[in-house]
């Protein structure tokens, strides 16, 4: 994943090294992904499946086979007979397709948004960002990390970008060496492991204001989720997006 991100996100200048690095915007972006499936619910079904369906080849072709060959080995064994192979193979296929639908059911639809709002405690405007799921389930968190890019000015100015993804704590310590302050300029909820993302909400992740936004050029979060079916779901979202530099006036509330 490190990898994929650096390709994505550092752009060199082309003036040789040390140069600032800027980003493309909206490239790291990707599309959501199963990335572990439940083993007792998934690939299980989809084993006892083919079992079945070997069971019912072999009682089919056992059938067929002449009486002296049907007696030797391996045919000589009763394992099923062909009547109830095939309904081992109805039943174990019917519930693997089941449970496939049940899964798309129940999949989480993650999304990020972002709008400009007037409560910052030092007075002005932020850019919060928050998480959204379209699905009709909720989904619980599994892992939150992000990805920060810091902008020319602060490059300029000594910080180094970590090239990582970062823990909220980690995230937090990175953005407050710009001499900001969590909670006045800035500030991240946390997402821990069993935390959940409603399906009728917004789930708020953090905020900078118009003083962060000048150090902070570009934010990204990967979300790793797990759903109702024992399913992982993650994708990789960016925060900063469409963002207005400076921040003119708060966002409508119809947009938000």
């Amino acid at each position: 994943m490190e990898n994929r991100i650096v390709s994505a996100v550092v752009l060199g200048t082309g003036h040789g090294p040390g140069m600032p690095e800027q980003t493309v915007e909206g490239s790291v972006e990707t599309e959501q992904r199963v990335v572990n499936r439940s083993w007792l619910f998934s690939r299980l079904l989809w084993v006892l499946t083919a079992v079945a369906v070997v069971l019912l080849v072999f009682c089919l072709i056992k059938e067929n086979l002449p009486g002296h060959v049907a007696r030797s080995w391996p045919w000589r064994l009763r394992l099923l007979d062909t009547g109830s192979a095939l309904t081992a193979v109805l039943g174990t296929g019917g519930a693997a397709l089941a449970r496939a639908q049940y899964a798309q059911t129940v999949r989480p639809s993650l999304s990020s948004v972002g709008g400009v709002y007037d409560h910052a405690p030092a007075g002005g405007l932020v850019w919060a960002f928050q998480l959204v799921n379209g699905s009709q389930d909720v989904a619980v968190i599994k892992n939150v990390a992000y990805w920060i890019v810091f902008s020319p000015v602060a490059i300029a100015a000594g910080s180094a970008n970590p090239g990582r993804w970062l823990s909220q704590e980690e995230t937090v310590a990175a953005i407050e060496t710009r001499q900001l302050a969590k909670g006045e300029h800035f500030d991240f909820r946390h997402l821990g492991r069993g935390a959940f993302i409603s399906a009728d909400r917004l789930t708020g992740i953090g905020w900078l204001s118009e003083r962060a936004m000048q150090e902070v050029q570009d934010l990204f979060v990967e979300v790793r989720v797990l759903d109702r079916a024992g399913d992982t779901h993650e994708r990789v979202m960016p925060l900063m997006k469409n963002v207005d530099r400076p921040l003119r006036h708060p966002s409508p509330p119809f947009l938000i």
